[in-house]
């Protein structure tokens, strides 16, 4: 984490540099900008004007999460989950610590209902997938299946994940890391508090191509969070 200082005036400076500001956040300041406006105003143009050093940290952080994602794998402690249906399951039974997900991810939740048993059941389907009707004919009782709902599932994990007791981790795929894990598990992952026995995919199914990136991938030369402390 780390502070941006804003103001109009040459108050910001002072305050910044002075003895008696805390050094312990003295040396969490990574700008300090000079805004026009005071308030609400103020605080749009501050982050307007820090936007690129705000990025650059939450880069830096989603490399940071998604190598300790690959090191869990590397080190095989079965107490990660990836791909929509086994991190689904996880996040049911309340063992994902931490929920990874790519932050445009096009995947939509359906939450549908059998007009004639009224038995209800939760689908997550491509936009190619939600176009296929057999996922909404219960054929076993010749009948449609009435839509009660339809959420992007990136928005259903924004609202709902702390039902679940854990965190939330939107990443891109800007970043090596961020790519490999958005095109070698789905998008969707995430840290478990325990392992979970029902998991069906095999981690490293189909990953001979495309190697999980090492300590080795990662150069000493690679921004650090610290540089903006």
């Amino acid at each position: 984490s780390g502070l941006v200082v804003a103001g109009s005036a040459e108050f910001k400076n002072v305050l910044v540099e002075a003895e008696r500001f805390d050094q312990r956040l003295a040396a969490k300041v990574m700008m300090v900008v000079d805004v026009s406006y005071g308030g609400e105003n103020g605080l749009n143009q501050a982050i307007e004007l820090s936007a690129e050093v705000l990025s650059n940290v939450k880069f830096i952080q989603e490399k940071k999460i998604i190598k300790k994602y690959f090191d869990e794998i590397s080190q095989d402690t079965g107490k990660i989950c990836f791909g929509v249906d086994d991190t689904m399951k996880c996040l049911e039974s309340g063992a994902v610590e931490t929920l990874i997900v790519y932050e445009n991810l096009e995947h939509i939740r359906f939450q549908l209902k059998s007009a004639v048993t009224g038995e209800e059941e939760m689908v997550v389907l491509t936009p190619v997938q939600a176009k296929e009707q057999k996922w909404f004919r219960d054929e076993e009782n010749g009948c449609d299946k009435e839509v009660l709902e339809k959420m992007e599932l990136v928005e259903w994990f924004s609202t709902n994940y702390t039902k679940f007791g854990c965190k939330l981790e939107f990443v891109s795929n800007r970043s090596q890391e961020g790519s490999q894990f958005c095109k070698g598990f789905g998008g969707v992952g995430g840290f478990l508090r325990y392992r979970c026995d029902f998991l069906e995919q095999d981690v490293f199914e189909g990953m001979d191509d495309e190697p999980v990136p090492s300590d080795s991938d990662f150069d000493e030369d690679d921004l650090d969070i610290d540089d903006f402390m």
